[in-house]
């Protein structure tokens, strides 16, 4: 009937919207894991010259006594 034929037609109106919904969280969560992961390497090599840093400066300062 026509009546079931529309009530089709909103549903599948409805589950479009939901899923455009759904599929637009599922970019916004990718696009932060991609910043998260790019943020991850640059802290990791920043903690490598950091630590190279220091062990300069420990070699540096144990030629002192105190």
């Amino acid at each position: 009937t026509a009546k079931s034929i529309g009530d089709i037609a909103n549903a599948t109106d409805e589950q479009t919207a939901s899923v455009k919904e759904v599929s637009a969280g599922v970019q916004n969560v990718a696009s932060v894991t991609e910043n998260n992961a790019s943020a991850s390497e640059e802290m990791s090599g920043s903690a490598e010259e950091l630590s190279g840093q220091s062990q300069q400066l420990r070699e540096l300062v144990s030629a002192f006594k105190v």
